[in-house]
């Protein structure tokens, strides 16, 4: 798998560079792709069931998605 699938990199620029467990497995990333794209540093967890790329702009609009 590369590091991130179109479709994900899309959700993550529709919606602020956050995305949740759920919303990443309805894209088709399994729970061993996502928690290997964590342990590689490709995705950061800023909080428990939350996702965003590592080097994605932090914003208001994402400090407040992650919220």
């Amino acid at each position: 798998m590369s590091a991130l699938n179109p479709a994900t990199s899309a959700w993550f620029a529709r919606h602020h560079g956050v995305a949740n467990v759920h919303a990443m497995r309805t894209l088709g990333v399994s729970r061993t792709q996502l928690e290997r794209l964590v342990d590689v540093g490709t995705l950061l967890r800023p909080a428990r069931g939350v996702v965003v790329p590592a080097g994605a702009s932090r914003t208001d609009e994402q400090r407040l998605a992650i919220a």
